[in-house]
């Protein structure tokens, strides 16, 4: 098999809709669960069908602003359910939606604001509502804000979420709304993504309806993820990597828990995912914590990395593994392994690791302890994915 064949198909790109895959999604599995919502210490289900109910409110609430098919619409939260159902209310309404990054300043908010010529604007809490009333008022132009979590005290001239899905609620009719969102063409602006380049201002990315869900089905035919996994997302919806993988999510029915990346340690034991992508911040300070540790339990530790750095080799290569090594590798799995698993929630099939270069090292730390992390490659430019190695061609230090 030569080089081409080998890392590529006759398989014809897909040309698609963010809305054709919403609905796939929504007739496949309208009553399994698409969301966990953290809720009161534990998780509340949201089946898809509720979903697509609280879509339509969203979209019903945009229309009652007086937004029309190519008009921008931004985002400023973190990661939640709410965030989702705005995203998809716009694509589906033919709106461009402007994540913006949640950590950023008023100024730059501002900035981004113009830019891209928002005409309204979601925010997540009182401290983004701040930030936003700042922005828009540096802009000398009023622009429609809803929040998702702010008291009525807090509020001053934004409105509710709560109201403002009342007023949605009313129009338009789920079959009008279905309409509407078949309108959309895989040509058609879906996202408009501001990264900060190299230098001067932050710049916008336009993406289309097609670029993404050309990704999406390029990735979702090499992750091969299916109804009965779950993950949790936790790197920022702002960014193109975790937005992208959480469409591909929503359309092969994984359930999907939104997460905090300060937090993630913890949810991960709480959510015990099957497939969850990060970038390789995550897997070195797994990493550092496991094989840093001082005294007696350190040099268990490293002693049972060097195993797993050797065992990676073996399992990579399919070859039988030596007896010495095998039976040093049932003794690593007792003293360290097994607790890695578990640190990582104890179900997981896979990593997805980009963003960034991942060291050779800490993933085949990973790979010899039982937790696979497959490495990708892209660009916002390229909606982001342009490389990523599949479970069947798994070769370490190839893509990244």
């Amino acid at each position: 098999m030569d080089t081409t064949q080998y890392f590529s198909d006759d398989r014809p790109v897909a040309s698609g809709t963010l809305p054709q895959l919403f609905f796939e999604a929504v007739d496949k599995l309208p009553d399994a669960d698409a969301f966990w919502v953290p809720k009161d210490g534990g998780y509340t289900p949201v089946s898809h069908t509720e979903f697509l109910e609280l879509v339509r409110c969203v979209s019903g609430g945009l229309a009652a602003l007086g937004l029309q098919p190519g008009d921008r619409v931004a985002l400023l939260s973190e990661n939640r359910l709410e965030w989702a159902a705005c995203d998809y209310a716009c694509v589906c309404s033919g709106l461009v939606d402007v994540p913006i990054y949640s950590t950023i300043t008023a100024a730059q908010v501002a900035f981004i604001l113009k830019d891209s010529g928002a005409q309204a604007l979601f925010v997540s809490d009182q401290e983004q509502l701040d930030k936003a009333v700042e922005a828009v008022g540096e802009l000398g132009a009023p622009i429609p804000i809803v929040a998702f979590d702010v008291s009525d005290d807090g509020l001053g001239g934004a409105q509710s979420w709560d109201r403002f899905l009342e007023t949605g609620a009313q129009t338009p009719s789920l079959e009008e709304f279905r309409a509407r969102a078949e309108e959309v063409q895989p040509e058609d602006l879906a996202t408009l993504i501001y990264t900060s380049g190299t230098t001067g201002d932050p710049k916008g990315v336009m993406l289309s309806h097609g670029n993404l869900f050309t990704n999406v089905d390029a990735g979702g035919y090499v992750l091969q993820c299916k109804p009965s996994d779950r993950t949790l997302s936790f790197l920022p919806l702002c960014h193109v990597f975790q937005r992208m993988v959480d469409y591909l999510f929503f359309r092969a029915g994984v359930v999907i828990v939104h997460g905090n990346i300060q937090t993630v340690a913890q949810e991960l034991k709480d959510v015990r995912p099957t497939v969850v992508v990060s970038v390789p911040r995550l897997y070195e300070k797994v990493y550092q914590a496991v094989v840093g540790k001082p005294g007696f339990a350190g040099r268990i530790a490293r002693w049972a990395g060097r195993v797993a750095q050797r065992r990676s080799v073996y399992l990579e290569a399919k070859t039988s593994m030596p007896l010495g090594l095998r039976l040093s590798s049932f003794v690593a799995d007792r003293l360290v392994f097994k607790k890695v698993r578990a640190g990582v929630g104890g179900r997981l099939r896979y990593f997805v690791s980009g963003g960034a270069p991942l060291a050779p090292d800490v993933n085949r730390f990973f790979h010899g302890a039982g937790v696979t992390i497959l490495e990708g490659y892209g660009l916002t430019e390229t909606s982001p994915v342009t490389n990523v190695n599949g479970l069947e061609y798994f070769r370490i230090g190839t893509v990244g």
